[in-house]
């Protein structure tokens, strides 16, 4: 709760909500008011960066952008002197509220636009990556839609659309072209998207939770390396407040002035290309760089961005004050690596990964696949996928590589009863290396998964007791307060401000126990698969009080006769709370009994 007051009290991270935030709708923080004392957390943490795209070329990657907060519609125009291999177009929006909706849409030169509907905490597509309280982050591919010469590519909003809430601002328009070229060397790259949310405590709904940094493995590079950039693109970024972006455990960047903690730096100080020195472009709550690594590039290329460092050593980051060490949040979304090895031929470099396997239960048809990777140049040929069940093969598949050089490949299996060892292998003529070529893994087929679900009773998260009786101000009071003195602040209007102020203060002055401390619990959580087949992936949900507070995601299924025990960390005030959790609620999994899925129950919250 102490963080919540201070930004109620502290006037520099006032301003610095209001200037990210002045756009959201004052009614729905004022309906916050109404909400009882339980946790409200949404997946905010963010989407992990993940290489989408990768390659080689005779060539180089070229990267266009227009960056800065702004009403739309935001253009991006640049020249190429060859049509793309491979193109992609990427738009970051400011929603305002992870509740509100709206759509983007995306004109690129005469070709008819293509929109994008952004849902908030409810998208489930995967056009659109949202995290946080509303940083939206889209993609699009512009592939066979570039021409040599000139090229605009045009973003728009629902902002100003009748009955829109979304704010629709525009964070950056970037475009990524990878651009063949006889006359330039050798270029191996790879293209990493996604949209974490590094944040301190605080920032995370009414949890007192953070996250502070991320890191993106990009592959190796066994030659000399001639030449090697990194660009990397960040979201929210706040001039004042240090971050940093480290390569191979390299700090990259200049060592900022004094108005910092003795070495703390800022990638992102809303000025972007400027951070390996020059003056750079202005560039509100967006920063784009990019680095010469050539002399850190190597066999593993790993990129770190971290939102701040403790360097005073008191256990956290401050974001405030004299001496910031860190961001309040950060929203890091793409990073493009471009290598240029010494004295290499073009050649394919193929690799398969991430087996999964779904349906897989006795009588039925099982689904098979795999990750297609390509490190290196397009095969003259398609290439050839070998399925195989316990060493027999079942299927074989001709493969015509994508450009973007990540694709699905997939097989069927009629499914015995039985534990199995499931494989695919990937051929082509002139691979570069083979070591990487195939994947297997293990399954249990039998009759159908059986989904279970226990809790145990919550404990406190710091192994203290039961917390004495206090009257903080709650946070959907101070939310509230903050919206109103943030608006206020926005009109520079100081009589608002005190009247805000003084109502805070009014508020604070309430009954003991009228309104509870928050405390942070962990709920013990055993999930079963009591049925003969190992189940594929599936989500957990948890509700407090009869509100979705966590999914969480069991990325490598659940085997048969296995057993899951998960902590799911809850914010709320002690006393009885309802819990209730339900194992794939949304039926992704076929099962023999879904009786047993859910368990709810009302638990004492020390």
């Amino acid at each position: 709760m102490k963080n919540h007051l201070d930004m109620i009290w502290n006037y520099n991270l006032l301003s610095m909500y209001y200037a990210r935030h002045h756009q959201i709708v004052l009614c729905i923080l004022l309906s916050l008011i109404l909400i009882g004392p339980s946790s409200a957390l949404y997946d905010f943490e963010g989407v992990p960066f993940d290489v989408t795209a990768q390659g080689e070329v005779q060539g180089d990657v070229r990267t266009f952008g227009t960056y800065g907060l702004a009403i739309p519609p935001v253009e991006c125009s640049f020249s190429l002197n060859h049509t793309p291999r491979y193109a992609r177009a990427y738009c970051g929006v400011w929603g305002g509220n992870e509740r509100y909706t709206g759509w983007v849409e995306m004109t690129v030169n005469d070709h008819p636009p293509v929109r994008v509907s952004l849902g908030g905490v409810d998208d489930a597509g995967d056009a659109a990556l949202i995290s946080g309280h509303g940083v939206a982050w889209e993609g699009w591919d512009l592939t066979g839609l570039l021409r040599p010469g000139e090229n605009t590519v045009t973003v728009t909003t629902s902002r100003g659309e009748t009955g829109n809430r979304l704010d629709g601002r525009v964070y950056a328009l970037q475009v990524v072209a990878v651009e063949e070229d006889p006359a330039r060397p050798l270029t191996r790259y790879w293209i990493a998207e996604g949209n974490e949310n590094l944040h301190g405590e605080g920032w995370a709904g009414d949890l007192q939770t953070r996250k502070d940094e991320t890191s993106i493995s990009f592959g190796g590079v066994k030659e000399q390396v001639a030449g090697a950039r990194l660009t990397l693109l960040l979201l929210a970024t706040q001039k004042g407040q240090p971050d940093y972006a480290t390569f191979n455990g390299h700090d990259l960047g200049s060592v900022a002035g004094g108005e910092y903690l003795p070495g703390a730096r800022d990638i992102g100080d809303e000025r972007s290309f400027n951070a390996d020195g020059g003056e750079g472009t202005r560039s509100r709550y967006v920063d784009a760089e990019t680095f010469d690594v050539t002399d850190l590039a190597g066999e593993t290329n790993t990129l770190t961005i971290a939102r701040g460092r403790d360097l005073d050593g008191d256990g956290s980051i401050s974001s405030t004050g004299a001496t910031p060490e860190g961001e309040d949040y950060l929203h890091p979304v793409l990073a493009v690596l471009a290598v240029q090895p010494a004295a290499t031929s073009p050649a394919p470099d193929l690799s398969l990964g991430d087996l999964a396997v779904s349906g897989a239960y006795t009588g039925r048809t099982a689904d098979l696949q795999a990750v297609l990777r390509n490190a290196g140049s397009l095969p003259g040929a398609p290439v050839t996928v070998r399925w195989t069940v316990d060493g027999a093969v079942i299927a074989e598949e001709t493969v015509v590589p994508a450009a973007r050089g990540v694709q699905t490949v997939h097989a069927t299996w009629d499914a015995v009863e039985g534990r199995h060892e499931i494989a695919a292998v990937v051929s082509a003529a002139g691979d570069r290396g083979t070591g990487d070529n195939g994947v297997a893994r293990s399954v249990t087929v039998g009759a159908l998964p059986d989904l279970a679900v226990d809790i145990d009773e919550p404990y406190r998260a710091d192994g203290a007791g039961p917390a004495p009786t206090s009257s903080p101000l709650p946070f959907p009071l101070a939310a509230w307060a903050l919206g109103v003195a943030a608006l206020a602040a926005g009109r520079k209007s100081r009589g608002t401000c005190l009247l805000v102020l003084l109502l805070v203060a009014a508020v604070t002055v309430v009954p003991a126990g009228a309104a509870g401390a928050y405390e942070q619990y962990e709920v013990p959580v055993e999930v079963k698969n009591l049925g003969g087949s190992d189940a594929a992936p599936f989500q957990v949900t948890v509700y407090l009080d009869g509100e979705k507070v966590a999914a969480l995601s069991l990325e490598a299924g659940l085997a048969a006769g296995g057993t899951e025990h998960l902590k799911v960390p809850l914010s709320t005030t002690p006393g009885d709370h309802t819990l209730r959790v339900v194992a794939d609620e949304n039926g992704v999994i076929e099962e023999s009994d879904t009786n047993n899925n859910a368990a709810e129950g009302r638990y004492a919250f020390p």
